[in-house]
């Protein structure tokens, strides 16, 4: 029984490790993708990257959602537990105001501060093009990473996903680190990185 106890307990002490929201210096990711077959749609997709797991990128990136959770999924996730997309039932969204200026200044850091460092094309049967954009927004600030839960779209190979917290603001010394060196040489056609629309 003690046994079963201290296994209980390590287990709620690593999810909330998993989920600390700890300020440090991160990557977005966006991928803006365009195809012919859809009447010129283009469609974004967010993704966090912590700068000190450059080392291995495609085990490191996580889906970052903006938007389309509520303020209880939003302390579930932060808590260590899972983060609910798009499930409102029995569910808030009453988001204090610092924190909804908060996202919205990430996302024009997002918007404004980016780089694009990479260019995908491909060409399907039947004379099909899609183009996909990569750029990359250097940032420090805070978010929460935790399991994507009930309701989430399924990403293929992603075990965790991340959201906004607070303090967020653009850094330069990135672009001038033998890190930025590494991310552009980095192959982002390998990557399933469109398997949902963002909302941002």
């Amino acid at each position: 029984m003690r046994v079963t106890k201290y296994i209980t307990a390590f287990m709620l002490v690593g999810n909330w490790a998993m989920a600390q929201s700890v300020e440090n210096d991160y990557l977005v990711i966006t991928f803006e993708r365009e195809r012919s077959w859809d009447v010129h749609q283009v469609e974004f997709s967010y993704w966090l990257l912590q700068v000190d797991s450059l080392a291995d990128i495609r085990a490191n990136l996580m889906p970052l959602y903006l938007k389309g959770f509520s303020s209880d999924n939003f302390k579930s996730c932060c808590l260590g537990d899972s983060l609910t997309m798009y499930y409102t039932s029995g569910t808030r969204f009453n988001f204090d105001q610092l924190y909804v200026q908060q996202v919205d200044e990430l996302a024009r850091i997002i918007k404004e501060d980016q780089k694009k460092i990479q260019i995908i094309r491909k060409r399907w049967p039947g004379g099909h093009k899609e183009i996909i954009h990569v750029y990359v927004t250097a940032i420090t600030g805070s978010f929460c990473r935790c399991r994507l839960g009930r309701g989430g779209a399924k990403i293929t190979e992603v075990s965790r996903v991340a959201i906004p917290k607070e303090q967020f603001k653009q850094t330069t010394d990135f672009w001038n680190s033998e890190h930025a060196t590494k991310l552009k040489s980095y192959d982002f056609s390998t990557v399933q990185f469109l398997n949902f629309r963002s909302l941002l």
